[in-house]
């Protein structure tokens, strides 16, 4: 292959597995039949997938701690109105 060329892989979407190459996933036009794809398509496409998983971690475990504190906060308020509670009873 030439420098200038792009490696191309057939896909089968109704079967949705490559033609002659194992290991490359279907791409879908929402028509279906064959597309072809190069293998620098392929690893945007894996770049962008492994980019969204990341992100999509970290606003999971923002989110959880955004709820941790939240729940750390409750508990502190209704701590503090039971104290309260028993002083306004006390007088």
């Amino acid at each position: 292959m030439n420098s200038g060329e792009v490696d191309v892989k057939p896909l089968d979407l109704f079967s949705g597995r490559s033609l002659g190459a194992p290991d490359t996933e279907p791409m879908s036009d929402g028509v279906g039949g064959v597309l072809w794809q190069s293998s620098e398509e392929e690893g945007r496409r894996l770049k962008k997938r492994e980019k969204n998983r990341v992100a999509a971690q970290k606003s999971r475990k923002r989110q959880t701690q955004r709820a941790d504190l939240l729940h750390q906060a409750c508990e502190l308020l209704e701590q503090t109105n039971r104290q309260l509670r028993r002083e306004v009873t006390k007088n």
